[in-house]
């Protein structure tokens, strides 16, 4: 172990931070929202351009981030084609919205999955 990493740990027994990924934008979104309901606070929201992040703080004050990686070919890039990373901002409220409109997409696929199905068998 090099002597910098052995000095580290001697002087603090806590972790830099914790990085939670989750699979989608609105499998985020549901933990926020939760994490909103049951009144946990929250130190920050922010738009990296190739992923969103939230930031808290778990009960012995480390770092947790709760973040989603946008797909690779929606990420931001510099005029010569290489990957631009920034701070920016995250609307909560915005991101929110992704639980009631994937809600509303789902309950129309399974109307229109219904309706097929009803039409199919009054038919037949």
């Amino acid at each position: 172990m090099s002597p910098i990493y052995t000095d580290y740990f001697e002087y603090t027994n806590r972790a830099q931070h914790t990085a939670i990924l989750y699979q989608t934008r609105r499998e985020l979104a549901i933990a926020v929202k939760r994490l909103l309901d049951a009144g946990y606070p929250l130190t920050g929201a922010a738009d990296h351009g190739v992923s969103e992040a939230i930031y808290l703080d778990d009960p012995d004050e480390n770092g947790v981030e709760l973040y989603y990686d946008r797909p690779k070919d929606h990420w931001p890039k510099k005029l010569d084609g290489s990957v631009e990373m920034y701070t920016r901002p995250l609307s909560i409220k915005d991101l929110l919205l992704e639980i009631k409109l994937s809600f509303f997409a789902e309950a129309n696929f399974i109307t229109f999955y219904n309706l097929l199905c009803f039409n199919i068998n009054k038919s037949c």
